[in-house]
């Protein structure tokens, strides 16, 4: 019933359908409100004037996040020249443990991810088509994660969409109506969805980030009260005090094996993610090189 029914349907020309079983009233609501409770994180950001603005919000709906035009915008002084309109994004982590305790399944959230995944367009209340559909990346979500893939969302895990009134027509549709004619507003546009991701990626990033530093302050002092804690144990039961004392010894002994074991473990890291960073780059130039002259003459002969 979920994949028949419009993924947003908060339009009355929309296909909405209903559950009615009192027995069952957990997936009642879950036809009645998709699979958005489920995810991670909420963008909205805004464009009103030319001007951008963003906010993050989490699964419960509280805001963790909000960027000004400055934040949002590479260059605080660039306005947008398009029209007003509003980004919804809502990014979903797709693990086993995100799902345990949630009514919805994951395989059931990536079944509908993969029908809907995307950042859909409404001109009007109405959708456009192809922004959004299968293997329609507008606004180059996948780009970006192959060149970051830390902390941003892709048409696989993430489902959006850009609505605006457009009473004068300043972006142009085409005309066999498969999205709009190439124009400063429409490129305004896009660079305003993409600009929008980056503040959230960045954001995402710059908290995680935290959490890791946190996380590494931390660890020293949780060690030293566990090696405490061993031994007085130690002390306590072995009265002994030649058995203490050889107890001891080969406590530490072990802890003295297994810091070095760290050690070596962590230069490894290290070192892998010093290639992943290379092949990341190496990547990211290859499709820079094959892709760019392609994308160029695609928009010139649609200009043309």
């Amino acid at each position: 019933m979920i994949l028949l029914a419009d993924p947003f349907a908060d339009a009355n020309s929309g296909f909405e359908p209903k559950l009615n079983a009192s027995d069952f009233a957990d997936l009642a609501r879950l036809v009645e409100m998709r699979y958005f409770e489920e995810a991670e994180y909420h963008l909205i950001a805004r464009l009103e004037g030319g001007l951008a603005s963003a906010e993050i919000q989490d699964w419960r709906g509280d805001t963790l996040f909000r960027g000004s035009h400055s934040d949002v915008a590479p260059d605080g002084d660039h306005r947008y020249v398009t029209v007003d309109a509003t980004f919804e994004l809502w990014a979903y982590s797709l693990s086993g443990a995100s799902f345990q305790s949630r009514i919805a399944s994951l395989s059931e959230v990536r079944e509908w991810l993969a029908a809907f995944g995307g950042v859909h367009v409404y001109a009007n209340g109405i959708r456009v088509a192809p922004y959004g559909n299968a293997g329609d990346d507008w606004l180059e979500m996948n780009l970006a994660r192959v060149r970051s893939p830390e902390e941003r969302p892709s048409t696989n895990n993430s489902i959006g969409r850009i609505r605006f009134e457009d009473p004068e027509g300043r972006l142009e549709q085409k005309t066999d109506r498969s999205g709009f004619i190439e124009s400063e507003a429409v490129e305004n546009l896009r660079l305003f969805g993409r600009d929008a991701l980056e503040w959230m990626a960045r954001v995402r990033l710059r908290e995680a980030e935290r959490r890791r530093t946190r996380a590494r302050l931390e660890k020293p002092s949780q060690t030293e009260q566990g090696r405490s804690g061993v031994e007085d144990v130690i002390t306590s039961a072995v009265p002994d005090p030649v058995a203490q004392t050889a107890v001891q010894k080969a406590f530490r002994d072990y802890n003295a094996a297994r810091e070095r074991e760290v050690a070596t473990l962590r230069g490894e890291i290290q070192l892998y993610r010093t290639l992943s960073t290379a092949g990341i780059t190496a990547a990211v130039f290859a499709h820079e090189s094959n892709g760019n002259p392609l994308k160029v003459i695609d928009l010139s002969l649609n200009a043309l």
